[in-house]
């Protein structure tokens, strides 16, 4: 289980496969998905295929936070800045 912007999503490992480009390997993906039928590809370089399935996991749910909650990570910066510019003006 990981937690994806303050939410736990049951994301899950599923598979790893590189994807072709006239006959070349192109990149590789990663499908998460979790017990409700829901399949998430997710994309990295092509050498990414070496990777343990954890790390692919890792790589993945981070991915996924940086893409779809960066403002969140945004907003917390902001406010941390704020708070610092009222402890020392």
């Amino acid at each position: 289980m990981d937690y994806i912007g303050g939410k736990k999503m049951k994301l899950e490992f599923i598979s790893k496969s590189l994807d072709y480009l006239n006959n070349d390997p192109y990149r590789t993906k990663v499908v998460l998905g979790n017990s409700e039928v829901a399949f998430y590809p997710i994309y990295f370089d092509k050498d990414a295929i070496s990777k343990s399935d954890a790390e692919l996991l890792e790589l993945a749910t981070e991915k996924i936070y940086q893409d779809n909650f960066w403002h969140q990570i945004q907003n917390r910066t902001l406010n941390r800045l704020n708070e610092l510019a009222v402890l020392y003006p």
